[in-house]
C-alpha cells in the first residue's frame, strides 16, 4: 500500500468521526497510561496529525470537563487536563475488552438485569454504561449479557441504582436463544461491520516499508478508535450464536497485530510532542506492551504474517 492509499484510509476512516470520540480516544489510549495530567498544548499538537483544529480540541476538552470526563487545571498560562475519576473508571472498563488478548470463554449462563421503576434519564444512562460490558437490552427494561461477572455491581453501585439481578442457565432461555440473540444485539450487521474494518486494515499488513512516526501515530489512532466504536457494542457470544463466518476473532486478531506494528514508532512521536505538567513523556513500554498480549500471541501473530 502505497503512502497515497494510506492518506485515504486515513480520509476514509475519520471521515464522520465526531471530536469528541477521538478525543476520548485518545485520552484512553495514550494519555490514560499516565498517572499526571498533559499540557493541553501538546494535546492539540497530537491531534493535529488527524485533522483536528486548535479551536476543536479546546472546545471538545472543555465540554469533556464539564461532564465530567476530564479533569482540567491551570498552572500559569498553561492548561492540563486528565481523566477524571469517573472518565478514568469508564475508560478503565472499555480497555478491559479493547485490548483484551482473546474474548471471555462463555460460561453457559447468562446475567439477567431488571431496571424496571427507573426515573427514564437514569434508566437511559444505566442503558448506556450497561452496553460498554456487553449488555443488550433484550426488551423494555430487561437488559442481558452472555456470562455471569460481578463488575456490573460496581457500575450499579456508582449510580446509586437497586436492581435485582439473575444468574441464568443457558438452557432456560430454550430454543428462542437464537432469535434473542439476532434480535437484541443484531449480530449480522455487527459482522458487516468487522468485515468492513478487515477489508479497510487487513492490506496494511502487506507494507514492507515501516511508517514514520507521525503517520504510525495516525495508523495507530484509527485503528484503536475504529476498533473500540465495533468491539464496544459486540457482546461477545459464544460461538454457537455468531454466524459461521464470524469476523470479530480475525478482527480482534489484525488489531492486536497492526497495534504493536506501529507502538514503537508513535510512541517516539508522542514523546517529541506530548508534555507532562511535571516533565517530558516518559517511556511506557510496559503499560502498552500488554495490550492484546497473552499466551497464544507469537502463535497469532505467525498465523497472521
Amino acid at each position: 500500500m502505497s503512502s497515497w492509499d494510506i492518506e485515504a484510509l486515513l480520509g476514509s476512516a475519520l471521515s464522520g468521526v465526531k471530536a469528541r470520540s477521538l478525543i476520548v480516544t485518545f485520552m484512553g489510549d495514550v494519555v490514560s497510561v499516565q498517572p499526571r495530567s498533559v499540557w493541553l498544548g501538546s494535546i492539540i499538537a497530537a491531534l493535529h496529525c488527524i485533522g483536528l483544529s486548535e479551536q476543536l480540541v479546546r472546545t471538545t476538552c472543555n465540554r469533556l470537563t464539564k461532564e465530567g470526563w476530564l479533569l482540567t487545571r491551570r498552572q500559569g498560562r498553561r492548561s492540563y487536563s486528565q481523566f477524571s475519576p469517573f472518565g478514568a473508571r469508564q475508560y478503565r472498563r472499555a480497555a478491559a475488552r479493547i485490548y483484551a488478548p482473546t474474548k471471555p470463554q462463555w460460561d453457559g449462563c447468562w446475567t439477567i438485569l431488571l431496571a424496571g421503576g427507573l426515573p427514564p434519564p437514569q434508566r437511559e444512562r444505566l442503558a448506556e454504561q450497561l452496553g460498554w460490558l456487553g449488555f443488550g437490552r433484550l426488551r423494555g427494561d430487561v437488559f442481558i449479557r452472555a456470562g455471569y461477572g460481578d463488575d456490573h455491581g460496581d457500575l450499579l453501585a456508582e449510580l446509586g441504582i437497586d436492581a435485582p439481578v439473575f444468574r441464568a442457565e443457558g438452557t432456560a432461555l430454550g430454543d428462542r436463544l437464537p432469535r434473542l440473540c439476532r434480535e437484541t444485539w443484531a449480530v449480522e450487521s455487527l459482522n458487516q461491520a468487522y468485515r468492513r474494518f478487515m477489508e479497510r486494515f487487513a492490506p496494511l499488513l502487506h507494507i514492507a516499508v515501516q511508517p514514520s512516526s507521525r503517520t504510525a501515530l495516525q495508523l495507530r489512532l484509527c485503528l484503536i478508535h475504529e476498533y473500540r466504536r465495533i468491539v464496544l457494542t459486540d457482546p461477545e457470544l459464544p460461538a454457537s450464536l455468531l454466524p459461521k463466518d464470524w469476523q470479530g476473532d480475525a478482527a480482534r486478531q489484525l488489531t492486536a497485530v497492526l497495534y504493536h506494528r506501529w507502538l514503537e514508532a508513535s510512541e517516539a512521536w508522542l514523546a517529541a510532542v506530548l508534555q507532562l505538567e511535571s516533565g517530558e513523556w516518559p517511556a511506557n513500554a510496559a503499560a502498552l506492551g500488554a495490550r492484546f498480549r497473552d499466551a497464544t500471541w507469537t502463535g497469532r501473530l505467525v498465523a497472521l504474517a
